[in-house]
C-alpha cells in the first residue's frame, strides 16, 4: 500500500505542478500555455520533488531548517533534471542563464527560493491533509486508482518520448533543407532581385517544412519558449520563428 500511496501523491503533486506551471507561464505570456512535459495535465518533476521531500525532509518540523533543506533537495532536482534532459534529448528545456543569481542556466535563486517556501508549506500544511484523505479512500479504491493511472502516465511517457525523438529528426532535416537551399542559392542572391526571390523562396520552404510538423510537436515549442538543442538550435530557432510568423498571419 506504501507503493499504491507514494504513486498516487506523485500524480497529484505533478498535476498541482502543471496547474502552477500553466497558470504562471499564461499570465507571462499572455495567453494560455499547456507546460506540461506530457501531453496530460502533468509535471512529473514536480510529484518527484514533492516525493523526495516527504521521504527525506519529513521528520524535520523546524520551518527554517526546512526551508534551507527543501531549497537544496529541489534546486538538486531541478539541476539533474535538466542535465538528464539534456543528454537524453539533446535539448535544454528551460534556461535562467538571464537571472542574476543561477547555475549554469539550469538553477536559480529565485526558483530555489520558491520551493523552499513551497517545502514549508507542503510538509506542514498541505501533505498531513493529503495523506488523511488518502488514507480515507478504500484501499480496492487506490488500487484501482494506482492501475489506470499507472497505465496511463506510462503510455504517455511512451509517446511523449517518441514524439521528442521525432522532433530531433526533424530538426535534422530542416537544418540539411536550409544548408543546401542556401548552397543551392549563392550564385545570384549578389543582385537585389536576387535578394527577394531568395528571402521569398527562404521563408516558402521554412512554411513548408514547420506545415509538417505534428501537434505535439507543435506544443512543445508553444509551451518551452527558451528551448534549445544541442546539437540542431540553428534549426529549432529556424522553425519556431516560422511558427510564430504563421500564427501573427492567421490572426
Amino acid at each position: 500500500m506504501i507503493v499504491c500511496n507514494l504513486f498516487l501523491w506523485l500524480i497529484f503533486y505533478s498535476f498541482a505542478g502543471w496547474v502552477y506551471e500553466t497558470i504562471l507561464c499564461s499570465i507571462t505570456q499572455k495567453k494560455f500555455v499547456n507546460r506540461g512535459f506530457l501531453n496530460g495535465p502533468l509535471c512529473p518533476i514536480y510529484g518527484c520533488g514533492a516525493i523526495l521531500l516527504i521521504l527525506v525532509l519529513s521528520p524535520i518540523r523546524n520551518p527554517v531548517i526546512l526551508f534551507l533543506a527543501g531549497m537544496l533537495l529541489t534546486c538538486s532536482v531541478e539541476y539533474f533534471t535538466s542535465w538528464l534532459l539534456e543528454k537524453l534529448f539533446h535539448a535544454k528545456w528551460w534556461d535562467y542563464s538571464e537571472y542574476r543569481f543561477q547555475i549554469n542556466g539550469r538553477v536559480c535563486l529565485a526558483g530555489a527560493l520558491v520551493f523552499g517556501a513551497f517545502s514549508v508549506v507542503l510538509l506542514l500544511w498541505i501533505h498531513p491533509f493529503v495523506r488523511r484523505v488518502t488514507e480515507q479512500i478504500p484501499p480496492m479504491i487506490r488500487w484501482i486508482a494506482f492501475g489506470l493511472l499507472l497505465a496511463a502516465f506510462l503510455t504517455d511517457c511512451v509517446f511523449t518520448v517518441l514524439s521528442i525523438l521525432r522532433l530531433n529528426g526533424r530538426l535534422q532535416q530542416v537544418q540539411a533543407a536550409v544548408t543546401n537551399f542556401f548552397s543551392e542559392s549563392g550564385e545570384w542572391v549578389h543582385s537585389l532581385q536576387g535578394k527577394l526571390r531568395t528571402r521569398k523562396r527562404y521563408t516558402e520552404l521554412l512554411e513548408s517544412l514547420s506545415s509538417r510538423l505534428s501537434r505535439q510537436e507543435k506544443r512543445f515549442l508553444r509551451a518551452f519558449p527558451k528551448l534549445r538543442s544541442t546539437n540542431y538550435n540553428d534549426a529549432l530557432q529556424r522553425l519556431k520563428e516560422s511558427l510564430l510568423t504563421n500564427r501573427k498571419k492567421r490572426k
